[in-house]
């Protein structure tokens, strides 16, 4: 049942992020839902570019414009962005990943 019910979100949330182009509303729906079906605190969604800098666009279904580009080698999109894997954090404030960065107070 359970599983069905997912299903029936997943699609939901499909249609609705397939019928825009517009990339804010994208990526603030999509940390949204993560954030829903996986039951978490916060979502954090970063953009990567060619040079590997990277850039928050999303946090917990806001979308975000205009945040602070970091370089290739700062903090934890940089490092994701590396290992190609998900990233989980049980204490940020603790987080060597997250230190230096203003982000890191606020969550």
């Amino acid at each position: 049942m359970n599983q069905a019910i997912n299903m029936n979100e997943i699609s939901t949330v499909s249609s609705v992020l397939l019928s825009t182009l517009e990339e804010g509303i994208f990526f603030g729906k999509l940390s949204s839902f993560i954030q829903e079906m996986m039951g978490e605190h916060k979502v954090l969604i970063f953009k990567t570019y060619q040079d590997h800098a990277t850039q928050l666009v999303a946090d917990s279904g806001i979308a975000l414009e205009g945040e602070q580009i970091f370089d290739k080698a700062q903090g934890l999109a940089a490092y994701v962005s590396r290992i190609k894997r998900a990233y989980i954090s049980n204490n940020v404030q603790r987080d060597p990943l997250f230190s230096g960065l203003d982000m890191a107070k606020e969550i």
